[in-house]
């Protein structure tokens, strides 16, 4: 009789079967694995430096951040309090415990399945087959009985292939976080994005192209620094709203319509230099004791109004004039005092 190559999938299933399938002890185990997992959730925690007042549109509107704590990649807010984070399946974990990322036990009298999926056993249910009368699963036509005969396995003829299973009799299909490819029909790892500016190895991991790094599940570019910008080639840095890039000091500095005898410290924030004041929108410089009779032009310098002059104390004093011998006029300071 001729033999027949029969791709069941077996490498999934004696992986998961031992920990899925059990006594009722198993399943207390389980469930103190699962209560475990939820109160260790502060390792699941991570932080994340924002914008301390972004704007409307999520833009940051100044330089300012704040960290604030968020769920770590795997972990997802839990749904009554959202305070704790506890450990995320995100193909689902039906009739099972999700007890750490992306990896679901199984209830009891559950196993799982070759579609990676927790599946009823008997005598609740037979998946591709029935229960018979003693307890065992029957198998459908073109269906086998997985090794530990809980439930049964489409039949393929031939290999399925890298990635692949046997998802219906004769037909293959990915494994789970991979996408067959329409054009070499080869089944590729599913990644973020598609993965831009890099290659994805695996799913859910890009591996990045050179000049970039991985950034919030994103290949971002390169740059030894970028302040107050974001580096959209490797060493190029586009400043961000209300920042212009300095050559001299190669960075990103902020911008403001008026900051004379000052420095701008933020967009539109101008902070004086010492000795002078914030007067409307510009740096007034500050006399000590006033500037009578005169104008303050520079910190602690009067310079005088029109008919007056500095005595020696620098305070701006009323010129006095006589007529000298030779008919011009001569003019002093009126009073020292």
């Amino acid at each position: 009789m001729q033999a027949q190559v029969i791709t069941l999938a077996f490498f999934v299933v004696i992986i998961t079967f031992t920990s899925c399938y059990g006594s009722s002890s198993r399943s207390a185990e389980l469930k103190e694995i699962w209560a475990r997992e939820y109160n260790d959730t502060l390792a699941g925690k991570c932080t994340k430096r924002v914008p301390a007042n972004p704007n409307n549109d999520g833009s940051p509107s100044d330089s300012a951040t704040v960290l604030i704590e968020v769920c770590c990649k795997g972990y997802k807010p839990y749904e009554y309090d959202t305070k704790k984070c506890i450990p995320d399946c995100p193909y689902g974990c039906e009739n099972g415990f999700c007890v750490s990322p992306n990896v679901c036990n199984c209830f009891d009298d559950h196993i799982r399945s070759h579609d990676d999926q927790c599946v009823p056993t008997c005598p609740i249910s037979c998946l591709n087959g029935v229960c018979d009368s003693n307890g065992m699963c029957t198998c459908h036509p073109r269906h086998i009985l997985d090794p530990f005969r809980k439930f049964c396995l489409p039949i393929c003829h031939g290999s399925c292939g890298l990635n692949r299973y046997c998802s219906s009799p004769g037909r293959c299909s990915c494994i789970r976080g991979f996408k067959e490819n329409l054009e070499t029909g080869e089944c590729d790892p599913i990644c973020p994005l598609n993965c831009l500016n890099g290659r994805c190895i695996s799913p859910g991991i890009c591996a990045c192209n050179p000049g970039y790094r991985l950034q919030d599940d994103v290949c971002q570019a390169n740059c030894t620094s970028c302040e107050n910008g974001k580096c959209v080639i490797n060493e190029v840095c586009s400043c961000d709203p209300g920042y212009t890039w300095d050559l001299k000091r190669n960075k990103c500095i902020p911008v403001c319509t008026r900051c004379l005898n000052g420095f701008c410290i933020a967009p539109g924030v101008c902070k004086c230099h010492e000795g002078y004041e914030r007067i409307g929108e510009s740096c007034q410089p500050i006399c000590d004791g006033g500037c009578t009779n005169g104008y303050c032009v520079a910190p602690n310098t009067c310079n005088c109004k029109g008919g007056y002059g500095r005595n020696i104390f620098g305070k701006c004093k009323r010129l006095r004039c006589h007529i000298a011998d030779d008919t011009k006029s001569i003019c002093g300071i009126k009073h020292l005092g």
